[in-house]
């Protein structure tokens, strides 16, 4: 049984990745008197009214495992880091700093519980401490009294119950009448790129460069659904948002030994002309979506149909230090690309062999087995 211990901790330390929790609702910021108002928001910071204020969106990820922070363990209190988050202000993303998601169950006696979200904000060249808070009905969710670590709490969907703002040295902010959602997540799909500024990124410990994007910037789309199911990726995924007629080059720093683009929105309409062509300088396979495309050249020129808009996943295989692509369109209609690097190709194989050889070992060790991990156990695609 021991080597079947060994090789059941070698899965979970190669391929365990924690499902996430989505928190998620929306409001209204203003900046607060006397802050000069850097980032040119509606509202006069005085009232905490929707009417006068800019509005904001806001989506935290936090893993089902992760690490309560209230070191002093206070009662009814939790908190913990995000490892994704992104805050829209004004149809602006704002790039942020330490996001937190905090809990407070049972507060003033029992009338409410509270969720709060807090961030160093950054939006036009001026960073800010924002900070939102939500009020929910007492019963939403429960925290440990006496006081133990805590684990993210889950909540239906909820209506917030006050409307109270949250005053900051620069900003106020109060919740919009829509509801707050703490749901799971899964993500399956690889870590893609971390976007830091527009063409700088890195994900799974690999420098990403992407050059040659003229006017370009960083958005947060879905890629998720049919057209990405080879290789979902969570809700709060970064891309590029870049001309269609942008000749780009990516570079990565190691090589990678594949590598996935997440393509949406590619032109298509407004791109000039009945079709758009990409000259890759690799090739490459469709992992799904982009349908009604035609592959040519040897697999390395995708040519889209100008009748839609189109969205999907293509694998180069490597090693590939550099990918480069020369489309045969001006337009400056916008798109939106990012990646995510295979390290370990093999790895899936290996863990789908190792999983084979242990079941084949449980058989001659016990009737049955039942695999109870909070931890989805789910190898890298390769």
């Amino acid at each position: 049984m021991q080597g079947a211990m060994l090789l059941l901790i070698w899965l979970a330390a190669t391929s365990a990745h924690a499902d996430l929790i989505r928190y998620a609702w929306s409001g209204f910021v203003e900046a607060a008197p006397g802050s000069g108002n850097p980032w040119a928001l509606q509202g006069d910071g005085l009232a905490s009214t929707p009417t006068d204020g800019t509005p904001f969106s806001l989506v935290g990820l936090v893993e089902t495992d992760a690490l309560d922070l209230d070191g002093s363990l206070n009662p009814n209190f939790a908190r913990f880091t995000a490892i994704g988050a992104t805050l829209t202000i004004g149809g602006h993303v704002a790039n942020l700093t330490t996001p937190q998601l905090q809990f407070q169950s049972d507060s003033f006696n029992g009338l409410f519980d509270s969720v709060r979200f807090q961030t160093t904000a950054e939006l036009f060249g001026t960073p800010l401490f924002f900070a939102a808070d939500v009020r929910l009905a007492a019963t939403s969710f429960s925290l440990a009294n006496p006081p133990a670590p805590d684990a993210p709490p889950l909540f239906p969907n909820s209506l917030p119950i006050q409307f109270g703002g949250s005053g900051l040295i620069d900003l106020v902010t109060f919740p919009q009448n829509s509801m707050v959602t703490a749901q799971l997540e899964s993500c399956p799909g690889p870590e893609s790129v971390s976007w830091s500024s527009p063409g700088t990124g890195v994900a799974d410990g690999i420098a990403v460069t992407m050059t040659n994007l003229g006017v370009a910037d960083v958005d947060t789309f879905s890629l998720r659904g049919t057209d990405f199911a080879a290789a979902e990726q969570c809700s709060n995924a970064r891309s590029l948002t870049h001309a269609t007629g942008a000749d780009w080059t990516v570079t990565l720093t190691p090589p990678t030994q594949a590598l996935l683009l997440y393509a949406k929105f590619w032109r298509g309409p407004g791109a000039g002309g009945s079709s758009v062509t990409y000259q890759f300088s690799a090739p490459f396979t469709i992992l799904s979506g982009l349908t009604g495309v035609a592959v040519s050249n040897g697999n390395t020129r995708l040519t889209l149909p100008g009748s839609s808009f189109h969205d999907g996943i293509l694998r180069f295989n490597g090693p590939i230090a550099s990918l480069s692509v020369d489309v045969d369109s001006l337009a400056g209609a916008e798109q939106a690309t990012t990646f995510a690097p295979l390290p370990e190709p093999e790895l899936a194989a290996g863990v789908a062999i190792g999983f084979g050889v242990l079941l084949a070992f449980g058989r001659g060790r016990c009737r049955s087995w039942v695999w109870g991990s909070p931890r989805r156990e789910r190898a890298r695609l390769g």
